[in-house]
């Protein structure tokens, strides 16, 4: 059950969104594992980046030449 009254009506009203978030989700000896999607996942990586960088700076400069790179540094099984 989802708890946080926004995220569970928007959802609802995309039903879309609910079977592509759904179907990352899978049973992997007995473990709940979540397949996520690269590209999907670098972009939220890069708004966390940006706006932090933001706060940071107290401006933001979406045209910036700023290239980024991640690196997991711990993998679950």
């Amino acid at each position: 059950m989802i708890k946080r009254e926004k995220t569970r009506k928007t959802l609802l009203h995309s039903t879309k969104l609910l079977k592509r978030i759904t179907g990352q989700f899978r049973m992997f000896a007995d473990i709940e594992v979540c397949d996520m999607e690269k590209s999907r996942f670098e972009f939220v990586m890069y708004k966390l980046a940006f706006g932090h960088l933001a706060y940071e700076n107290n401006s933001i400069n979406w045209d910036s030449e700023y290239k980024g790179r991640y690196v997991v540094i711990r993998k679950y099984v």
